[in-house]
């Protein structure tokens, strides 16, 4: 039962800290580059945006551990934070996408793009993470 609540309390922060990092880094830019760029069909991107927000957010717990599994594996903070972000994301982005229908050269548009973001603004889900994950620790 206690390492039931310990994972629970772990997925929460996760998810917390995966929902405010992707509300803060890509809600201007993500309609910009998905819509533009790429020139995906309004109804399109809607239906793609729901089905793979609702998708990227239940699994944040995964980027969570791929976070601290990549941070054992890099040594810049930085650079591992925007790589498991990419590496966690970009599946689920392509995959939702065909499953959509969009076009797999949109898709490698945004994959790109998505890739650089990732690596721009990773650094911001990294202390996000670490700040919730210090948090729920010293309480």
């Amino acid at each position: 039962m206690k390492k039931f609540r310990l994972l629970k309390s772990k997925i929460i922060v996760n998810t917390f800290a995966f929902f405010l990092f992707s509300v803060c880094s890509s809600v201007g830019f993500t309609v910009l580059y998905e819509l533009l760029f790429s020139n995906i069909g309004t109804k399109q991107w809607v239906y793609f945006r729901i089905i793979y927000n609702l998708v990227k957010i239940t699994g944040s717990y995964f980027c969570a551990q791929i976070t601290h599994w990549v941070r054992k594996k890099i040594a810049n903070k930085t650079i591992a934070d925007g790589t498991s972000l990419s590496i966690y994301q970009i599946p689920l982005y392509n995959i939702i996408g065909l499953i959509i229908g969009i076009d797999i050269y949109q898709l490698l548009i945004i994959s790109i793009i998505c890739i650089i973001d990732n690596m721009s603004m990773g650094w911001g889900y990294g202390i996000i993470l670490d700040w919730l994950e210090n948090k729920k620790n010293s309480t």
